[in-house]
């Protein structure tokens, strides 16, 4: 029974860690916003309004390079970067003829950018647990085995 506590309370503490930490993401109000540029997408299927377009631009730009007033910082991970890049390429040069084929293109792309944020994040968030496991672990007068199983997990 006591061996099933300090599992329970080690897990405890892990869990309310990592959640208290994933809202430090740095990237987490892009992630955020890159789902809301698939909505526009998929709105703009269905009408295309300069609004939506207006929008789609600003929002990109700032996943880009950051924008103050969104509470977007921009990313400097390489591989989300060249993919929205790619997207702002094509939204370029689609823009104005904006078709159901660009359309589709356009939306594909920012389905892979959602992902890469995805993956990113999650990375993130086995990071968290990383350390975590290795504070707990370093904390301890002596090793625990329960502590040190969950480490090599990783």
């Amino acid at each position: 029974m006591k061996t099933f506590t300090k599992y329970l309370t080690l897990t405890a503490l892990l869990t309310t860690s990592i959640l208290a930490s994933s809202d430090n993401y740095v990237l987490l109000n892009d992630m955020k916003l890159i789902k809301e540029e698939s909505k526009i997408v998929e709105k703009m299927a269905t009408n295309v309004k300069e609004q939506d377009k207006k929008e789609f631009s600003n929002i990109l730009n700032g996943l880009i390079d950051g924008d103050d007033t969104l509470n977007i910082r921009g990313t400097k991970i390489s591989a989300i970067r060249v993919k929205l890049i790619e997207i702002k390429e094509l939204w370029n040069n689609k823009r104005e003829t904006l078709d159901s084929s660009s359309l589709i293109k356009i939306e594909n792309k920012v389905k892979e950018a959602i992902r890469l944020y995805a993956q990113s994040y999650d990375k993130y968030i086995q990071k968290q647990k990383l350390a975590t496991i290795v504070t707990q672990h370093m904390n301890q007068n002596k090793p625990n085995m329960q502590v040190l199983a969950l480490y090599e997990k990783f």
